[in-house]
């Protein structure tokens, strides 16, 4: 049975960035889970796709290339990993694109991004201030942005 783990970012044009963040990921799965996935990075903005190919002639293929191909390679598993920190409208356009594929793949599966029920959050989550306090001297502390 062939099986995939796609990576789903929105993306980044810095190249460097890509090598030291997704790449790694990327990397770790591989070492990981290469004998029974084969794990691939998408992006979904277009316009990162652009410049990348224009900027640095360095290809990440948009998601919905990335499940054409597993498709028509005969995948018959395939995971996707949104790189999000919250679902919402990334999230909902990785969906959408998913549902394009949902009848040809036998197992098609959107694993959940980092905080994924804003139901469940309460207000300290998203308070930087308060998380910092709390682990000063007691952890390391890793900060994601976006845009």
């Amino acid at each position: 049975m062939s099986k995939a783990i796609v990576l789903a970012a929105f993306g980044s044009a810095d190249l460097d960035g890509i090598k030291k963040s997704i790449g790694l990921l990327e990397k770790d799965l591989n070492s990981y889970f290469g004998k029974e996935y084969t794990v691939v990075k998408s992006f979904t903005s277009n316009k990162i796709i652009d410049l990348l190919k224009e900027r640095h002639d360095y290809v990440v293929p948009h998601l919905s290339k990335v499940l054409f191909n597993l498709v028509n390679q005969g995948y018959e598993e395939v995971i996707i990993q949104p790189l999000h920190i919250m679902s919402g409208r990334d999230k909902k356009q990785i969906e959408e694109i998913v549902d394009e594929y949902k009848y040809s793949v036998e197992k098609l599966v959107i694993s959940k991004s980092l905080f994924t029920d804003d139901d469940n959050l309460n207000k300290e989550s998203y308070e930087i201030g308060n998380v910092i306090c709390k682990n000063i001297g007691n952890n390391d502390i890793l900060l994601v942005g976006h845009g």
